[in-house]
């Protein structure tokens, strides 16, 4: 009978190998950050003057909603066709409110991806258009309606310079800002999108327009009577 006891040691390396490799995996081994691409200042979560905020409105409004979102959630699309819109027309485009978008980019590569071609968009001020586009778009996870080809197009359909916005895009210059977002959203216990703040009170998930519209009249102080 031939003696194994001599592959142990080698059996043991292995194990002990691949749960270091599993471990680097599940606790997010990203490698250096770029100090020359933007960072995301966890501190400037909830500052509604963030220069690189995502905000639909004008920007000098100080009464303030926000909003997290993931572009590839279907309950965040909810909120932006049934709830948003309404906003947007009876509040934002009144000068009475601003809306500040928030990602958590979580549900996978498209959710960064889009959430980047977000920020790209912004930087020409079409962001706006462009979360309204990407929005439209939304049919499934990550099945390739916001890969960056996609993107690409759809910033050249709302008369963005697609020079710029290509070269943002294809250059991951808001790779790492989006993913220290999410990052900063997630250390403040914030599990579900959409997830929405209005005057500090919290409301999770897609509710009806009435539900918002109560706590923005009487954010804004507004006789409903």
């Amino acid at each position: 009978m031939q003696n194994n006891t001599s592959t142990l040691p080698i059996i043991g390396g292995l194990v002990i190998i691949t749960i270091i490799v599993i471990g680097a995996v599940m606790f997010g081994n990203e490698g250096p950050t770029d100090p020359n691409k933007p960072q995301f200042d966890a501190a400037a979560l909830f500052n509604a003057d963030d220069p690189n905020a995502l905000v639909i409105g004008d920007k000098n409004i100080q009464p303030t909603m926000f909003v997290i979102s993931d572009y590839q959630c279907p309950f965040c699309k909810k909120l932006h066709d049934e709830v948003l819109s309404l906003i947007i027309d009876n509040y934002v485009k009144t000068n009475e409110l601003k809306i500040v978008m928030r990602n958590k980019a979580f549900l996978g590569p498209e959710s960064i991806l889009a959430s980047e071609g977000a920020y790209c968009a912004n930087e020409q001020n079409k962001f706006a258009e462009f979360s309204e586009i990407l929005f439209s778009n939304q049919t499934g996870e990550n099945i390739g309606n916001f890969i960056k080809s996609k993107l690409e197009r759809f910033a050249s359909d709302i008369g963005i310079d697609s020079t710029k916005f290509n070269d943002c895009l294809q250059s991951d210059k808001y790779d790492q800002y989006v993913k220290g977002e999410t990052k900063a959203i997630d250390a403040q216990d914030i599990n579900s999108t959409p997830t929405s703040y209005i005057d500090g009170q919290k409301i999770i998930g897609a509710q009806s327009y009435q539900a918002y519209k109560t706590i923005i009249d009487k954010y804004l102080n507004i006789n409903t009577n």
